[in-house]
């Protein structure tokens, strides 16, 4: 791991916190929640500006997520609070923005790429036919003492050609780009569900192994267009796991504050006291981590060994 490597790991990183968070902060004021602060990244800040909405943009030391965070009108009541105090359809809205994002990023990122780089079409020499035809030549009339006899009509030599066992799509022009996308939406969200289903415990990796990916890819390339062309598709592929990732209602995600809003729609949870519904709230955490913990323990092996290796420790 050099520090080229490390310098592409950290503005993907921050790029998409900031798409992601982008998608929070422009939700949140259409449903008319006051931001106090946009940030990319944690700790200490490096840099700080205030906009025309009185919202600080920030950018913070460790490139490892980012927030936004409610303005102080509530008597300077927690987060938590002021998301509870919100109607459970504004809830709904702001926590799908960021998520919303990253997929909108995607979309429009692998149409764009489509239209003006294309897909690799593959293409097929035209000698190379599914049938063999005998060439002319001559004449064999013995063959180890027997006779050999034709009628007259040409032979032919079938070749049988194995199923291939992985899908090819063959796609050219602008008109392809959606169903191509489409395509690559579905497979993001087949990779999500074996992200958290036990039968692929054994092949999923940590997010260290993010930054291990862009260094194979960064090495096994040699031509500065490659490479930018790999990271822009890494990066459009990794804003859609992103945001799909962000809908599995677990706790500190996305996704969580949706389901339970929703629950808040059907089981009336508006009628019950912000004291109550604080005391549901951290219940609902507590399981959530529980289940976490109970599916990541067959995980911990993998995530230890990966940090050794990227230390070269093993």
């Amino acid at each position: 791991m050099n520090i080229l490597h490390m310098f592409f790991f950290i503005s993907i990183v921050l790029f998409l916190t900031f798409i992601h968070e982008l998608g929070h902060l422009i939700t949140a004021r259409y449903v008319g929640v006051d931001v106090k602060e946009f940030a990319v990244g944690f700790g200490p800040n490096i840099f700080q500006s205030e906009d025309k909405h009185k919202t600080v943009w920030s950018l913070n030391l460790i490139p490892l997520g980012g927030y936004v965070s409610f303005s102080d009108n509530h008597n300077n009541i927690s987060e938590i609070d002021a998301m509870l105090l919100t109607s459970p359809i504004k809830r709904i809205i702001y926590a799908m923005g960021g998520p919303l994002f990253n997929i909108l990023f995607f979309f429009v990122g692998i149409i764009g790429l489509t239209y003006f780089v294309g897909i690799d079409v593959y293409k097929y020499k035209a000698e190379q036919n599914i049938y063999y035809f005998t060439k002319d030549g001559f004449v064999i009339h013995k063959y180890k003492d027997k006779d050999v006899t034709f009628d007259g009509h040409r032979f032919v030599n079938e070749q049988n050609f194995k199923k291939l066992k992985e899908e090819r799509y063959f796609l050219r022009g602008f008109n392809n780009n959606i169903f191509y996308s489409w395509y690559l939406f579905k497979k993001n969200i087949v990779g999500i569900y074996n992200l958290i289903s036990k039968r692929s415990f054994n092949n999923v990796k940590s997010f260290i192994s993010i930054n291990k990916i862009i260094s194979k890819s960064i090495d096994s390339q040699s031509n500065k267009k490659a490479i930018f062309l790999l990271l822009l598709k890494f990066l459009i592929n990794l804003s859609l796991s992103l945001g799909l990732f962000n809908l599995i209602p677990f706790v500190p995600l996305d996704g969580f504050w949706v389901l339970f809003s929703v629950f808040d729609i059907f089981l009336s949870f508006g009628k019950m006291s912000q004291k109550n519904k604080r005391v549901l709230l951290i219940i609902l955490n507590i399981l959530t981590i529980i289940g976490m913990i109970i599916l990541s323990i067959p995980l911990i092996n993998e995530i230890i060994i990966e940090i050794l290796c990227l230390f070269n420790i093993v």
